[in-house]
């Protein structure tokens, strides 16, 4: 028997290592591979007397190899290094490299070193107590060499590309998610094999080895990008830039945001569809006049390789270059282009240079839709025989979802409910766009006449695509949130894929496609019948998500004071991997921004009546509508001060329903109590006036006391005196002996006094703040209190995200950066 496509074996023993590296040891594997190898031999042997010599099996050897080398490769990209640890602060720093990329934005210029020197100028805060000192001191005097970092400087004129330049000014490490649903900075950088960031105050250069090929590349660039933008309007020019170019920093946020919520952001990135057109294109034009074969397949491939670096390598141009070439020599050496070969030894490729690679979206994305046009889509083509393009465009656009659907919802936990009718539309106008828009560059940087005309088409078009994505925008449900699914329902997906696939090669059934709608529903969340409490970690701020039984959704605060966006980057995101898409309740204890930032970023983001219209956006916002709120609560206070009163025009602007809340208030959601337990109504504001919420549920029981300090802590001590006593006349259902205590004012020497501790006997305490506040946050007086009365402490600068889950007599609790 022979074995067909060898790479697609090999690809598949090389991710195996990948993805086993972290539970799999190196010395099981090696026992596993000489067991192998010893087996591999036996089988020579014995069938070598029958005059065996199956040629194709001698790959088999490499399986195990390729396995190891996997392992061997993720673990030595993925460790940590004493790098993450010393920048975890950012460091006074000095840097030096070689300049290889350009990169120009409106407010800085990003640059990537490579081959660096790294001298740090300060001591890393995190090493100050328990540390071999000297053995750090000593690293400190030397010289640190990294492969590659990325550098944020305000200007870089006069560099070129391949200058020797020194960089003086503030190091830090990427940053691991600590949120559910955050953004992995982590991961996504080092998958490109970038050991740090820094952001430059002062750069000189050292060497003026200025690299020609770069250099022309860069100026190249440049000359097309300014081109483009004086061919066409601003937002044309820069979506250009992206799409062509791979410039995303000349790329509208309103467009980027518009083509996302579509399911077309595809098109603002190189893919295959770019390479094979312009390598296409090229090919027929030298071998028109006359070019032999061979040198016409050498130049395109070395045009296209140079159009890859130009646009800086990403995964799908990466891929794209590489099945191109496969494909140039394949007509050269006249052998059958076989795709699924071409992209395993692509996927190799880009896996032998950064195995994490597989663990980005776009890697996942971009092969997942070559797996979908040649496995699905053919076995979809049998099955509906139908001989028209539209129908054509529309199966290989399903297929594509198919794959790609997992993918979508584990890293953005939404798809667009029109994607594939937007895509039907736009996709049959991309191989046109893109020609008309190389031509238009080329012709307006000799011929600029030639080239307004040209441009003219390429607007017209950009005017239609964005046509239909607003008006889709218009539609009714334009996305399914799901959330993300878990591990197991995706691979339990991909196996009933891959068995449908296997098993409808030869003949298909049309009924047997009902099999492939029922997919959709293993992604889909299970019902949870707990009460969910999550304390995100906002940095230096409060943001707590309460889901209840009854799936009503409360925001208790959302803001920070040290990290921006806290709304775009931490919130909104730990709502959409849950598959929420509206706050029935968001609760402000007090106006202070470390309570209410985020807050106002959601309630901005929120559509309005004049959001959206078919001619423009006249809202400037970067995301729109993703979460809405149907109620603000704020305290019912005397005196409203300043941020709270813009907080609720906003709130009206919006038209989101406001409400007051004052002690003896009380929301009931089923089996979940949350009774206000202060301000009253004549408190004035500020943090002794904050909302404080007793929260039961059957037997479990949790105190919120935002930033509760001075005089309103000693009204709430006293009202829970009386609450013991049983002679409170507002409260009788609250609680006063709790389980959970959100601890006030971030872990304030000034608040949570003894006497307030000694009636909540809190079993677990949560203290929000940020790592290294300028605060001192949370202070030592306010732990040993909590120590003094045996109470468990989490932080969420320590432990990311704090979640509580009960069913109202068992409590489970767990934290992010720990994974329990």
């Amino acid at each position: 028997m022979q074995i067909r496509r060898p790479l697609v074996w090999l690809l598949a023993s090389y991710l195996a290592g990948i993805v086993c590296y972290r539970t799999i040891s190196l010395y099981k594997v090696l026992f596993v591979i000489i067991s192998f190898f010893f087996l591999f031999l036996i089988f020579i042997i014995k069938f070598r007397s029958k005059q065996y010599n199956k040629k194709s099996h001698y790959f088999l050897l490499l399986v195990p190899c390729l396995f190891l080398l996997g392992q061997y490769l993720m673990y030595k990209q993925a460790a940590p290094t004493i790098l993450d640890d010393f920048l975890y602060d950012s460091l006074e720093a000095e840097l030096t490299g070689r300049l290889t990329h350009i990169e120009t934005a409106e407010n800085s210029t990003r640059i990537t070193l490579i081959d660096c020197n790294l001298t740090l100028r300060e001591f890393p805060k995190a090493f100050t107590q328990d540390i071999d000192r000297e053995g750090v001191e000593e690293l400190l005097r030397k010289q640190i060499e990294v492969k590659k970092v990325i550098v944020y400087i305000s200007s870089v004129q006069s560099l070129k590309l391949g200058y020797q330049v020194s960089v003086a000014g503030k190091a830090e490490s990427f940053k691991e998610p600590t949120n559910p649903g955050q953004f992995d900075e982590y991961q996504y950088y080092k998958s490109q094999n970038f050991s740090f960031k820094m952001y430059g105050k002062t750069i000189k250069v050292l060497k003026k080895s200025d690299s020609v090929f770069l250099q022309s590349l860069y100026y190249i660039k440049t000359k097309y990008l300014q081109t483009y933008a004086n061919l066409l309007p601003e937002r044309d020019a820069g979506i250009l830039g992206a799409m062509i170019l791979n410039e995303k920093s000349v790329l509208d946020p309103q467009t980027k945001e518009l083509y996302q919520v579509n399911g077309i952001s595809h098109i603002l990135a190189i893919s295959g569809l770019h390479i094979t057109l312009i390598g296409l294109t090229l090919y027929k034009i030298l071998r028109k006049i006359g070019m032999p074969t061979i040198l016409t397949s050498v130049i395109c491939c070395i045009s296209l390789y140079s159009y890859g670096v130009l646009t800086n390598f990403s995964v799908s141009t990466n891929r794209a270059v590489a099945m191109f070439v496969i494909f140039m020599a394949a007509g050269v050496v006249g052998r059958t282009y076989d795709m699924l070969s071409a992209t395993a030894l692509s996927g190799l490729v880009i896996l032998l240079q950064s195995p994490m690679e597989l663990f980005n979206a776009g890697f996942l994305l971009s092969f997942g839709a070559i797996m979908g046009i040649s496995l699905v889509y053919p076995i979809l083509k049998k099955a509906i025989s139908v001989q028209h393009k539209l129908m054509d465009s529309f199966l290989i656009c399903v297929s594509i979802q198919l794959v790609t659907t997992p993918t979508l919802l584990y890293f953005f936990y939404e798809i667009p409910t029109y994607s594939i009718l937007i895509n039907m539309l736009i996709l049959p106008l991309s191989s046109f766009i893109i020609l008309l828009a190389v031509t238009a560059g080329t012709f307006g940087l000799f011929l600029f006449p030639i080239g307004t005309f040209l441009a003219g088409g390429v607007h017209y078009t950009l005017v239609f695509y964005e046509f239909v994505c607003k008006t889709a925008l218009y539609l009714p449900g334009r996305t399914i949130t799901t959330g993300r699914p878990d591990g197991l329902f995706i691979i339990l997906y991909y196996g009933i894929l891959i068995t449908f696939v296997a098993i409808n090669q030869k003949k298909v059934y049309r009924k047997k496609l009902f099999v492939l709608l029922l997919l959709c529903v293993i992604l889909i969340k299970p019902y949870d019948k707990s009460l969910r409490i999550t304390f995100l970690d906002v940095g230096q701020g409060d943001g707590i998500v309460m889901v209840t039984p009854n799936k009503t959704t409360f925001l208790i605060d959302g803001g920070s004071s040290d990290e921006k966006k806290v709304g775009k980057y931490r919130i909104i995101p730990y709502f959409k991997q849950l598959g929420i898409k509206q706050i029935d309740y968001a609760i402000v204890t007090h106006g202070d921004s470390d309570h209410i930032s985020g807050v106002k970023e959601l309630m901005e983001s929120m559509k309005s009546e004049h959001s959206y219209s078919v001619k423009g956006s006249e809202e400037n916002t970067e995301y729109v509508n993703y979460i809405t709120i149907q109620n603000l609560v704020l305290p019912d206070l005397k005196e409203m001060d300043e941020a709270m009163f813009k907080l609720q025009e906003l709130a009206e602007q919006k038209g989101i329903n406001v409400l007051y809340i004052t002690k003896g208030d009380k929301i009931q959601d089923g089996e979940v109590a949350i009774t206000c337990l202060h301000p009253t109504d004549v408190s004035n504001g500020g943090n002794s006036s904050s909302i404080v919420l007793s929260i039961t549920f059957k037997e479990f029981d949790l105190l919120l006391t935002g930033d509760l300090e001075g005089e309103g802590e000693k009204a709430v001590t006293s009202e829970l005196s009386d609450i013991l006593s049983q002679t409170s006349i507002y409260l009788e259902e609250a609680a006063v002996d709790y389980d959970v205590l959100k601890v006030a004012h971030h872990g304030s020497k000034n608040s949570t006094h003894k006497e307030f501790l000694q009636l909540v006997k809190p079993e677990l305490s949560i203290i929000s703040c940020g790592r290294g506040n300028r605060y001192g946050h949370p202070h030592d007086a306010l732990l040993k209190r909590l120590e003094a009365i045996e109470s468990e402490i989490l932080i969420t600068y320590r432990e990311g995200a704090i979640t509580i889950i009960t069913d109202g007599l068992y409590l489970k609790v767990k934290t992010f950066l720990s994974k329990d």
